[in-house]
């Protein structure tokens, strides 16, 4: 009993100095303008002054702050800050002077904040970014300068963060950049929309780029040469806000080591023919999601033979050449869906022996063409959501030997084969939620556990579902349980909860199969009597 009150007192006496290690201005001083009326006490690690009337950050202010790792300053009316106004805070790894009235920063503001990783100054009135504006910010690798009124930066100003990451100069007035004016970086995220951009210089950057995402306005003009001497470079994200002019379809035809590049959300519908991808033999990654194509140029992906990730989905196909993937060898993820296709070539996937999963939900198929996935011995995952399938072939999933998870929510199938599965030994997962199933023929399935789903479709529970209700292969969906619509006297039963007892037939056919059913034997007679139906313990 001692040993608890002891250990309470302590909680008590320590909730103060955690209290008073995290301060916040209290709020009575929301009218107050002098900020040296405001008293932070020497121990805050973070101190919070916001919402109040202050106009100007005095030097030496925050002297006594040693212990200061976070500071937050923001919505004030703060209009000057003195050189020296944040001298002391040796500790400080963030400072937010966001949506106060700061027009100007002087060179050498922020040079003693040696330790300072992020950097918020959005929602201001600066002008112009003067070099040594940043000076001493060695660690700092986040900057937002969003929304203010810049119509320059000098040339100089980043060449000291050499370890800045991010960039935001989004929603200023810049019309043009300095030359090489961001020439350290060898990682970078460069927001640049929302701006006056109307070109941009091809050399902006330096020559030592390994990854770089961009983020422009669609009226800025992209030179060609943008990325020319970027012969290094790993990755390459492109953002367009607004609709894109002009696209350099040779933007790219330097980047032989180039393993990732995303394009998504950019309009490619009328520019898709000149985009010169086939040299970039190092891709392992490409994305044109949401980028409207309505078509894919039969060569548009020739020469990508590293290429093992394919995202095309959220366009406007209706169908695919093809050849259009015949160089992918290495293909291993695919996303096609969220598009208008409505048949697939018979050999789309011919000659992309490694691929793994692939996700065509969302389109209007309504078939899928016998040996579409022959000889894929490594697809796992298969994904037909939302479509219209109304048939499948049966040697749709023929020998492979490796699938586990197939899911055909939501279409049309009024049955599926009963040896679709017949050689799909690691299947385990099979969706056929909200289709037309009513009899659903005894499948083909390994001895080991597999779950079908069922719910959303009239199943007629007589002798057809037996070898199911043996197997117990129903799984309960909380959402959209599998339930009888007929016989009568089982109509709304969940089928999970379904026994063997519970319909007359499957009793006859238990007794039949008991009688005539051997463990030697090894095919499955033409009542179903086997292992599939019954598990060995029962026989």
């Amino acid at each position: 009993m001692k040993v608890e009150i002891i250990s309470l007192l302590w909680i008590l006496i320590e909730i103060p100095i955690i209290m008073c290690n995290q301060w916040a201005v209290p709020k009575q001083h929301s009218d107050e303008s002098d900020i040296t009326n405001i008293d932070i006490p020497s121990t805050a690690t973070s101190a919070e002054i916001i919402n109040t009337q202050i106009s100007d950050i005095p030097a030496e202010i925050f002297s006594h702050l040693e212990l200061c790792t976070h500071l937050y300053l923001y919505s004030n009316k703060i209009r000057s800050i003195h050189r020296d106004g944040f001298n002391g805070l040796l500790k400080l790894r963030e400072l937010s002077l966001n949506d106060n009235e700061i027009s100007s920063l002087q060179a050498g503001t922020f040079r003693n904040l040696a330790k300072l990783k992020k950097l918020f100054i959005e929602g201001n009135q600066l002008v112009e970014l003067v070099d040594g504006t940043l000076s001493g910010l060695v660690n700092l690798n986040y900057i937002s300068l969003k929304n203010n009124r810049l119509v320059s930066i000098g040339s100089d100003v980043f060449k000291e963060t050499l370890n800045l990451r991010t960039i935001f100069l989004d929603g200023n007035n810049l019309e043009e950049l300095p030359e090489n004016v961001f020439a350290e970086f060898s990682y970078l995220i460069l927001y640049l929309n929302s701006n006056k951009l109307v070109s941009l210089s091809d050399s902006i950057f330096g020559n030592n780029l390994q990854s770089i995402t961009l983020k422009l306005d669609g009226n800025t003009s992209i030179p060609v040469n943008l990325f020319a001497n970027q012969v290094n470079i790993k990755e390459i994200v492109l953002r367009i806000d607004g609709s894109l002019q002009d696209f350099p379809g040779g933007l790219f035809r330097n980047q032989k080591n180039l393993e990732t590049l995303d394009l998504s959300t950019i309009t490619l519908t009328y520019t898709i023919e000149s985009l010169v991808l086939w040299n970039l033999t190092s891709l392992n990654l490409l994305n044109l999601v949401d980028t409207k194509l309505t078509f894919l140029p039969p060569d548009l992906l020739g020469g990508l033979t590293s290429l093992t990730r394919l995202y095309l989905n959220g366009n406007l196909l209706q169908t695919i050449p093809s050849s259009a993937f015949q160089d992918l060898y290495k293909l291993e993820h695919i996303a096609l869906y969220d598009n208008k296709l409505s048949s697939l070539p018979t050999d789309l996937f011919l000659t992309c022996k490694h691929v793994r999963e692939v996700f065509m939900d969302n389109n209007n198929l309504q078939t899928l063409p016998s040996g579409l996935f022959k000889d894929l011995d490594e697809l796992k995952t298969i994904y037909v959501n939302n479509n219209k399938l109304s048939s499948l072939p049966s040697d749709l999933f023929q020998h492979l030997s490796n699938l586990q998870d197939v899911r055909m929510y939501n279409n049309r199938l009024p049955n599926i084969p009963f040896d679709i599965f017949q050689h799909s030994d690691q299947i385990s997962f099979i969706d056929l939620r909200t289709n037309d199933i009513q009899e659903l023929e005894q499948l083909e399935l390994p001895e080991s556990e597999v779950e079908i789903r069922l719910g959303g479709n009239a199943i007629d529970c007589s002798r057809k579902i037996c070898w199911a209700i043996h197997r117990d292969i129903y799984q309960e969906d909380e959402e959209e349980p599998a339930t009888c619509e007929t016989p009568f006297d089982l109509y709304g039963r969940k089928l999970s909860e379904l026994q063997p007892s519970d319909i007359a037939d499957c009793i006859g056919l238990y007794l039949y199969c008991i009688k005539y059913y051997t463990p030697f034997q090894k095919k499955k007679t033409t009542f179903g009597c086997g292992n599939s139906l019954f598990p060995k313990y029962i026989l």
